[in-house]
């Protein structure tokens, strides 16, 4: 641990043909991670890391975690997900691609490779999904997180089922892509899809999963999810879910036994926005020290198109009136952070203008002085008490701000 505040360090990791990046704090050496797809040098989809040790200026040499054998599918809607346990660990979790003849969109299964040497080099990968010697279908659009006593968790979306298997894996057609911006709906049953949102868990450090436990059925297709898990160990859960006749609004649920059981889900709120097709954002999660429970999502509904914000103080069975991060934008993400100092961070996108914000979530991120922007898009953004990383994409390649011991703002780098 550093005592000293340093200046905001501005890294890159890759400068081209890089994209969809993530990044995660170790909250007890304070060492930084990032990962990203890239490409190997036979120009095939591959998971890359590399890290930042306190005193640092560079950012290491980015590594390869996907063995040759394993596939990436790099789809921005499903990053490469990662996360540090409390001994240290430090897990990534991906999806493959399997193409499937007859089929329009491809197959696939989800990964977890562990590094036990601070990022240096990675075991082989595990399965996460406990179907992946069965009929193909899609494992993917997930999420990563680990609770205080290290079991790990993962979220995703998932299309196997009897009626998928009867349709000869047709419905996996349902369960990835929209070409945007056509807003083609692939599922085919007039606002029903076959996709369900599951969590399994590992108690033995990822050498082995739970069978994933379905939280809800009839979710939007391709809408990434968000799992959180508090101080205490609860499980905490957001997706988007179809309602009614097309309309596709956030759903939240929880869970107080290890993710062996969740509550029934709760609509965040009612947008009512109504799409033919999987817009291609998933909400984000967080949870305060306070245990006020934190969504951002992107709606087009009623014709005001942003990123929103809510709270629920009573464990998520109601939460407030959204308020606004950015109006009149086209589809965008927002991510969240927590920390004892500031308690949640926020980190968005504006496409109008080809950057990124990053704030407090407290108050008006929007018309807030603590604001600061970079060029770019897709970030993401991890915090503890001692260290702010923040991470994006900017054409073609991946940079961080990584700020040690942040006062009440981030500082902008330059």
């Amino acid at each position: 641990m550093q005592d000293q505040r340093e200046g905001p360090l501005h890294l890159t990791m890759a400068s081209e043909a890089a994209n969809a990046p993530t990044t995660a704090v170790d909250p007890e050496s304070d060492a930084v991670y990032f990962s990203w797809f890239g490409s190997d040098v036979r120009g095939r989809a591959a998971v890359y890391v590399a890290s930042s040790q306190p005193g640092d200026s560079t950012a290491s040499t980015p590594l390869r975690v996907n063995p040759v054998e394993v596939s990436v599918n790099p789809h921005p809607q499903a990053p490469a997900q990662i996360a540090v346990s409390p001994d240290g660990a430090v897990y990534v979790a991906w999806s493959t691609r399997e193409e499937i003849p007859g089929r329009r969109f491809p197959a696939s299964n989800l990964m977890l490779a562990c590094s036990r040497d601070g990022g240096r080099t990675f075991q082989p990968p595990v399965f996460v999904n406990d179907d992946a010697r069965a009929a193909p279908a899609g494992h993917t659009f997930h999420d990563l997180a680990i609770g205080p006593d290290g079991t790990i968790y993962v979220s995703w979306l998932d299309s196997r089922g009897p009626e998928a298997v009867h349709r000869s894996y047709s419905a996996g057609d349902a369960d990835h892509h929209r070409d945007p911006p056509t807003g083609d709906n692939h599922n085919g049953h007039g606002g029903h899809s076959t996709t369900d949102v599951r969590v399994a868990r590992s108690t033995d450090g990822g050498q082995t999963f739970s069978t994933g436990i379905v939280v809800a059925r009839n979710t939007c297709q391709c809408c990434r999810t968000a799992v959180f898990i508090d101080k205490d160990g609860a499980v905490y859960l957001a997706w988007r879910q179809i309602y009614d006749d097309n309309i596709r609004d956030i759903a939240f649920a929880s869970s107080s036994d290890g993710a062996r059981s969740f509550s029934e889900p709760t609509r965040v709120h009612t947008d009512g926005w109504k799409i033919e097709g999987c817009p291609h954002t998933g909400p984000s999660l967080a949870v305060a020290e306070d245990g006020t429970i934190h969504v951002s999502w992107y709606t087009a509904a009623d014709s005001i198109a942003g990123l929103r914000y809510a709270v629920s103080s009573d464990g998520g069975r109601h939460f407030a009136e959204p308020r606004a991060l950015e109006s009149g934008i086209p589809v965008a993400s927002a991510r969240l952070a927590v920390s004892d100092r500031i308690p949640v961070w926020v980190a968005w996108e504006d496409p109008r203008a080809d950057q990124i914000c990053a704030a407090p979530a407290a108050g008006s991120p929007d018309a807030s002085s603590q604001k600061v922007t970079f060029a770019g898009s897709a970030p993401a953004i991890s915090a503890t008490d001692r260290v702010l990383s923040v991470v994006w994409q900017n054409k073609g390649g991946i940079e961080a701000l990584v700020i040690r011991n942040p006062e009440t703002e981030p500082r902008p780098t330059s």
